[in-house]
């Protein structure tokens, strides 16, 4: 069976992903949609017209040039002689191929083709959109115009069903994504929930989602993968999710320090979440929005890391900052720092003394992401990240101030008594998933004794980044250069765990940057 027992309801005006390996079961999802295949059980009912990119060159004839491909498709959706012109100059400037629009479209490049084929798809506005991995072949500049053609589609009531293997053009086009596997729903939800989940699945540990009965989210869609469910919603305080029987990686809400000493430990399990009311519930109930695809126990068979000081009498980073840069301030030929010019606002990295206060360390986690934390496998057993939290001058807080002093803080636990030469990562990511900043540590060194902890503090003096909402992850793993730091051992790894909110100072409400970097300006004669 390609596919098997699937139920999926999806609303009018949606962007549904779907991602999974190779074989899912994702195109055969496609096809039944399109009408290409038929169901051999259950059944399929599509609201609305449906235009579908399902392979490079489909529906496109080799010889014809790239305009009169463009042409005998949009005569092909009878569109009034009025309309036809519109949408043909709309074809044109969409895809920029200039001359090459009248060479034949077998000449064409991959990016080529894809940058026709969705103009062209998508000049007559259709009511149901399906691209099955055809925006794989584009550039960056080509998905950005991609995301505005599918924002302005999808406010005109579009509903769009991708299929692609780039997580980041999934976060990017999507707002929920289903994952499949083996011809079955592995998950189904919001996108970037769902796309973390299948990150930690692939690049963590296998059996981290296995025998889970996944979220979903109960505002928009209905989802079932054949599991029996009361339909009831049941609210359920968040330690209760650890009762679900018989799963090999059931739902757990465990105490923060229960994630140190758990040796067997690999990621919080994935709650389901309502955004509305803030609650956790166990089931999903069928919910009625307006449904524009709905499939019913379908099958289908086609018969074939930190600034933290290193070993003793290591000079920390800033010091080290200050041995290189003090001695050349003010030297014969090299400007006073008080003759250079700055940008607006003023800041100088380093320059100033952070006044944070003397105030206890919590320990656990603070501040965790809604998904949970995305513990990923060990590469090797020894050290455990126990706890992670933020700071201002202010205190612990996740609502962070442009330009102003934060700290990041994490501790780990040794399982063992050893000698670790290790380096850590921070990495940054915006709502999208996509990494805004990644912070290596210098070499820390140090002797530790089991169960014994060590604390791993990260300043940014100050903050640069602009305002947004932004996720934290980090990363303990064996010392090594940059160079081959993708080969390091990983001993521990919580991946995008930790929520954090970016404001400006209320003296900077209008200025609007993604980073505010630091400069020296000159004016002068010519």
């Amino acid at each position: 069976m390609a596919l098997k027992d699937i139920t999926l309801k999806v609303k009018k005006g949606q962007r549904v992903g779907i991602i999974g390996a190779n074989g899912a079961g994702k195109t055969t999802l496609l096809k039944l949609l399109c009408g290409n295949i038929v169901p051999t059980s259950g059944d399929v009912s599509v609201s609305g017209e449906i235009q579908a990119l399902m392979g490079m060159g489909t529906g496109f004839h080799p010889e014809y040039t790239g305009r009169e491909n463009a042409e005998a498709s949009l005569q092909y959706n009878g569109l009034s002689s009025e309309n036809y012109q519109t949408a043909l100059e709309g074809v044109i400037e969409f895809s920029e191929l200039g001359v090459f629009l009248d060479q034949p479209f077998k000449t064409y490049s991959l990016g080529m083709q894809a940058r026709l084929m969705f103009a062209t798809a998508t000049a007559i506005k259709p009511e149901i959109l399906i691209v099955d991995e055809v925006l794989g072949a584009g550039d960056a500049y080509f998905v950005a115009k991609s995301k505005i053609r599918v924002d302005e589609l999808v406010n005109s009531g579009c509903t769009m069903l991708l299929v692609s293997h780039s997580m980041a053009q999934i976060l990017e086009l999507c707002t929920d994504v289903l994952w499949m596997e083996k011809g079955t729903v592995r998950m189904f939800g919001n996108a970037f929930d769902v796309v973390k989940a299948y990150e930690e699945f692939v690049y963590g540990s296998t059996s981290v989602l296995q025998g889970v009965s996944l979220p979903m989210k109960n505002d928009d869609v209905k989802i079932s993968d054949g599991a029996e469910s009361d339909g009831t919603l049941e609210p359920v305080k968040e330690d209760e999710l650890s009762d679900e029987a018989e799963s090999s990686a059931k739902f757990e809400s465990v105490e923060e320090d229960e994630l140190c000493d758990e040796a067997e430990q690999t990621g919080k399990a994935h709650s389901l979440y309502d955004a509305e009311s803030g609650e956790l519930f166990k089931s999903s109930a069928e919910l009625k929005p307006r449904i524009e695809l709905e499939l019913s126990n379908v099958g289908a068979s086609l018969g074939d890391s930190a600034l933290n000081a290193g070993p003793a009498g290591h000079l920390s980073g800033t010091d080290r900052l200050a041995e290189k840069v003090a001695p050349h301030v003010g030297e014969e030929g090299s400007p006073h720092i008080d003759d250079l010019l700055f940008q607006e606002p003023y800041f100088v990295p380093h320059d100033r003394k952070m006044n944070f206060p003397d105030i206890e360390i919590p320990y656990g986690f603070n501040f965790i992401n809604r998904s949970g934390i995305s513990r990923w496998e060990a590469s090797k057993k020894g050290l455990k990240i126990c706890s992670f939290t933020m700071m201002t001058e202010n205190g612990f807080t996740n609502k962070l101030l442009t330009l102003r002093p934060v700290k990041f803080i994490f501790e780990i636990k040794s399982e063992i008594e050893e000698d670790f030469s290790l380096r850590y990562s921070l990495n940054i990511s915006n709502h999208l998933g996509q990494t805004v900043a990644a912070i290596r540590s210098p070499h820390d060194q140090f002797s530790i004794k089991s169960n014994e902890t060590r604390l791993i503090e990260v300043a940014f003096n100050p903050m640069q980044l602009g305002p947004g909402d932004y996720i934290a992850g980090v990363a303990v793993m064996s010392y090594s250069t940059l160079e081959v730091i993708n080969s390091a051992t990983r001993y521990d790894l919580l991946s995008r765990s930790f929520d954090f909110t970016i404001e400006n100072p209320g003296s900077m409400s209008l200025l609007q940057s993604q980073f505010f970097h630091s400069a020296e300006w000159l004016f002068r004669k010519r």
